[in-house]
């Protein structure tokens, strides 16, 4: 369950797609645990083919958190694992 609002702004493009900042932290609750990103995270939100973009868009705002979410951990998995 997500604790708060997701609110980011356009950061820079890159071949096309736009790299999003977070302007506040984003701050979910799962298994009694607190995750938390980190304000000024920088995300693509949802890495998806382009090919079904009609189908999920990247941007939609149903996925937009959890793949926010979910790249922040992603991101915080040590290399060796």
């Amino acid at each position: 369950m997500f604790k708060s609002e997701l609110i980011a702004k356009p950061h820079k493009w890159d071949n096309g797609r736009c790299e999003w900042q977070l302007v506040m932290p984003l701050t979910c609750v799962f298994d009694g645990v607190e995750f938390t990103v980190p304000a000024k995270y920088n995300t693509d939100f949802a890495s998806i083919p382009r090919f079904l973009w009609w189908f999920v868009p990247p941007h939609d705002v149903r996925i937009a958190a959890p793949a926010v979410m979910h790249d922040y951990l992603h991101s915080r998995i040590p290399k060796a694992l």
